[in-house]
């Protein structure tokens, strides 16, 4: 015991004599997340210069960090947005900007607004732009330097309802655009009833629409008998009906696994290690805003383009071996293809996402199947057999 002690002072006085305190620092539970691990060294590193500064000075105001924060309220609309300045004592605060926002909240003006609720980086609630980056408050440890001011605003190029907090009605609608769920033995059969019928609203306006006069119907050669036996009724709606699906492709999304089959045996569809593999970077995503609000694509094209979070979730089903509908996924994505090419790979996405995600690499997959047809890893290994 007295020897592994012995050892850890070494090694402690060691790296002070050094100068590096943090090269040495590893994270083994981060590994293969660069963002993470960042994060973690600035934490460390900002506890350390904490510490140091608690040391060698008892003056108070070297301790309090500047925090200036976006305010609005629509109590008042007609007060323009402006910048509040609020002064943290570090000491007595935890190490993360959102432990900064609940002092300010809990001890200063408590009408500060803001969303939090997990506190781990999983729920994505804490998502601002932090001193010009999006990030999650939860996971950013906060710049001990008291010389410099954090700056704290709210995403960028979204509506602000309070504060901190903004309106993402749109952007959970663009995330819900790809999922379309029509029944597949309708389109496997074409057995479309009355419920269907029902359901997709086609009456007589819509045949009107479809200019289904009298016209076609005599080039149809349906005749004054025919229609008189069949009455224009139910059966005419079907038959167009059959029609319209027979020229649209199916359009089948869901944001869960769907198969054609049952899983073997009853009771549950397996993965090899490197089909399970595939969804690593894909399935962390905590919806967070991060990445499309970062996205000048999303800026410019909000009602048109889906925006990489709605992306990159998309993609991670078509990666799915359990997956049955991986091509109805791509082709319902790319009814617009605006949804998915007006990305213009700037990789704003990438470089902000605070779980360390690519979801610029995932649009670029998905591009290349459907130009393709033939998933991006299949591509590379034959890519390789032939050189």
């Amino acid at each position: 015991m007295s020897r592994n002690l012995i050892k850890e002072g070494l090694k402690k006085v060691g790296r002070l004599i050094n100068g590096d305190t943090n090269k040495d620092i590893k994270f083994p539970i981060l590994e293969g997340h660069p963002i993470g691990q960042q994060h973690g060294k600035e934490a460390v590193e900002s506890i350390g210069n904490l510490k140091k500064v608690m040391k060698l000075t008892d003056n108070k105001a070297k301790k309090m960090k500047e925090f200036r924060i976006y305010r609005w309220s629509p109590d008042n609309p007609n007060q323009k947005p402006f910048l509040q300045s609020f002064f943290i004592h570090l000491p007595s605060c935890g190490p993360m900007v959102l432990d900064a926002l609940q002092k300010i909240k809990g001890e200063v003006d408590s009408s500060l607004s803001y969303r939090r609720s997990c506190r781990e980086g999983i729920c994505g609630s804490c998502a601002m732009n932090i001193n010009g980056v999006n990030t999650v408050a939860c996971l950013k440890p906060i710049d001990t330097d008291t010389s410099r001011p954090t700056t704290i605003t709210p995403l960028p190029h979204l509506f602000v309802i309070k504060d901190l907090v903004v309106d993402l009605s749109d952007f959970y609608q663009q995330y819900n655009a790809p999922t379309v769920e029509v029944d597949e033995k309708v389109f496997q059969r074409l057995k479309v009833d009355k419920k269907v019928l029902q359901r997709l609203k086609v009456d007589e306006k819509v045949l009107q629409r479809l200019k289904v006069d009298e016209k076609v119907l005599q080039r149809l050669k349906v005749d004054e008998k025919v229609l008189h036996r069949l009455k224009v009724d139910e059966k005419v709606l079907l038959r167009q009906q059959i029609r319209i699906l027979e020229r649209s492709a199916p359009t089948v999304v869901k944001i869960e696994a769907k198969t054609r089959k049952p899983p073997p045996e009853g009771k549950e569809y397996r993965q090899t290690p490197e089909e399970r593999k595939k969804l690593d970077g894909l399935y962390e995503c905590i919806l967070c805003a991060c990445c499309s609000a970062s996205c000048p694509s999303y800026w410019w094209n909000p009602e048109e383009f889906l925006g990489p979070a709605a992306l990159i979730n998309t993609y991670r089903w078509i990666s799915d071996s359990r997956d049955d509908f991986a091509n109805e996924r791509l082709q319902a994505i790319t009814e617009d293809q605006r949804r998915l090419y007006r990305c213009r790979a700037i990789g704003n996405c990438t470089a902000c996402c605070p779980k360390s995600l690519r979801p610029s690499d995932a649009i670029s997959k998905m591009k290349a199947r459907h130009l393709t047809g033939i998933p991006v890893e299949t591509l590379s290994n034959n890519m390789k057999t032939r050189h």
